[in-house]
């Protein structure tokens, strides 16, 4: 295993890719009692937009298919791989997100135990056409609990407003017709295309020595299934939005919310992303958090009675922020934005405002690397939706200047905007 040390925050990262081609990091924690592994696969909800060979011809992958087929990895045979972690005093779980699937585990004890059961919940897909049936009701019923969700309805609403071609419009959950058409011969195919080791990482946090781990992974080496290489996905999207404004409606609302999207040109260079989503970040802290120097001004003045929610989405071919809030005067809050973001007003932050949040994020991080699972999640978020260094956010963040502020500032402003109102009338 190759050694990395990061001196300025005393932190060791050891890397391999094993004859498999399957990539292994190590985040050397020495002292802590906890272990955990997370276990990843470059296969998410995005990957719908490809289609893939199923009795030599090609097949559409159905939306929903990455969040179907978690829910069926943790099958081995008749046994659910929960049960096995729990009987060893670990616990587990898996997500599905827009660029990957990720399974892990956390323990204090057992971890190479915890680890065989992760690597043969990876080697073979066990599920029959029978459990696959049963899992549709399951996952339907999951479905419509988001369907009774106040923000996962109006997130919804806005991202459909949006985008025109980009899957972020459809649910990572899929459509209750993909679910219900959900196929053996489906999650076969994308199990034997996407769960490969060359494209699959493990990342390790804890105590563990470096030599002992690769020495085991060597012995316990996942089976190649000779895949063709995975092409990076590209998706064509208009730079303006569907919809300028729109109402959804669910009946137990009783105060309307709204989101407020701001949708830019989509970046393609990771170092350019990761630099344009600190300066959004930067910004909108100074600006709307607890202590930002809008928020205790709008309170007062009652132009919102919660802290304002944001959020900045930055992933294949796509950048935005969304604003969210609760108010019966959506008109006032979206016209003191505006007034906000005013592309002849000058960025409102200072050199001084700047240093001060970058030391406040700064505490934040090195807080993470306390934390055995918060360290290995914020690297597997990092590694595969920015491809960066977690490690190296620091120094990242050291470099951001005024300039890029002023930057994001100019491109919030220039942005296409939505406006998506979620009533109870």
């Amino acid at each position: 295993m190759k050694r990395k040390v990061y001196k300025n925050i005393d932190e060791t990262v050891y890397t391999v890719t094993l004859k498999n081609k399957m990539k292994v990091f190590l985040l050397y924690k020495p002292g802590f009692v906890e272990k955990t592994a997370y276990i990843v696969t470059k296969f998410g909800h995005f990957d719908s937009v490809r289609k893939i060979l199923i009795d030599d011809k090609k097949t559409a992958i159905p939306w929903g298919t990455a969040h179907f087929l978690e829910h069926r990895m943790f099958s081995i045979g008749d046994i659910d791989a929960s049960d096995l972690f729990a009987d060893l005093g670990a616990t587990c779980n898996a997500y599905t997100t827009y660029e990957k699937t990720t399974y892990y585990f956390s323990t204090q004890k057992n971890f190479y135990e915890c680890l065989s059961i992760l690597l043969k919940m990876m080697s073979s897909f066990t599920s029959t056409p029978e459990q696959i049936e049963n899992e549709k009701s399951i996952i339907l019923q999951e479905a419509s609990m988001y369907d009774e969700d106040p923000s996962h309805v109006l997130n919804s609403a806005i991202l459909k407003q949006a985008y025109h071609n980009h899957p972020i419009n459809v649910d990572v959950i899929g459509t209750k017709e993909t679910i219900q058409n959900m196929s053996y011969d489906v999650l076969k195919a994308v199990y034997d295309t996407f769960y490969d080791p060359s494209n699959l990482t493990l990342v390790v946090c804890g105590d563990i020595n470096h030599k002992e781990l690769e020495n085991y992974l060597n012995e316990n080496l996942l089976e190649n299934k000779n895949v063709s290489k995975i092409s990076p996905l590209k998706i064509n999207e208009p730079n303006d939005v569907v919809d300028e404004e729109g109402v959804a409606k669910l009946p137990t609302i009783e105060v309307p919310r709204f989101a407020y999207l701001y949708k830019f040109d989509g970046l393609k260079k990771s170092s350019e992303k990761d630099k344009m989503y600190f300066s959004y970040y930067f910004l909108l802290e100074h600006l709307f958090a607890s202590s930002g120097v809008l928020s205790e001004k709008w309170l007062n003045e009652g132009i919102i009675t919660s802290l304002m929610d944001y959020s900045i989405i930055s992933n294949i071919d796509l950048d935005c922020l969304i604003f969210y809030n609760i108010s019966d005067d959506v008109d006032l809050i979206v016209k003191s934005l505006n007034e906000v973001f005013d592309i002849n007003k000058k960025v409102p932050m200072t050199q001084e405002d700047l240093d001060k949040i970058r030391k406040t994020h700064y505490g934040q991080t090195i807080r993470a690397y306390e934390s055995v699972g918060g360290l290995c999640s914020y690297f597997v978020y990092d590694l595969f939706t920015s491809h960066d260094d977690f490690f190296a956010e620091v120094d990242e963040v050291s470099k951001i200047t005024l300039e890029d502020i002023e930057k994001a500032y100019y491109n919030i402003c220039r942005a296409r905007k939505t406006l998506a109102i979620l009533r109870g009338d």
